[in-house]
């Protein structure tokens, strides 16, 4: 029982540990879009208009073979 309390609080703080640095990342990236704003409409209108597009992955047919893994 000891045990299992015992990894439970470390799931709970890799957990917090996640959200503060998920946190942390939004607040950075907030913090740039309103400078991007101020400083160039046009830029931050054009970033906007692609934040809803579709992710796109690079197809791993097109990759590069390496001797090491990547």
């Amino acid at each position: 029982e000891m045990v299992e309390r015992a990894w439970t609080l470390v799931q709970q703080q890799r957990k917090q540990l996640q959200q503060d640095d998920l946190r942390r990342k939004y607040w950075a990236m907030r913090r740039a879009m309103d400078e991007l704003e101020k400083t160039d409409s046009r830029l931050f209108q054009g970033a906007m208009d692609n934040a809803d597009a579709e992710v796109q992955t690079f197809s791993t047919r097109l990759r590069v073979r390496t001797e090491t893994p990547p």
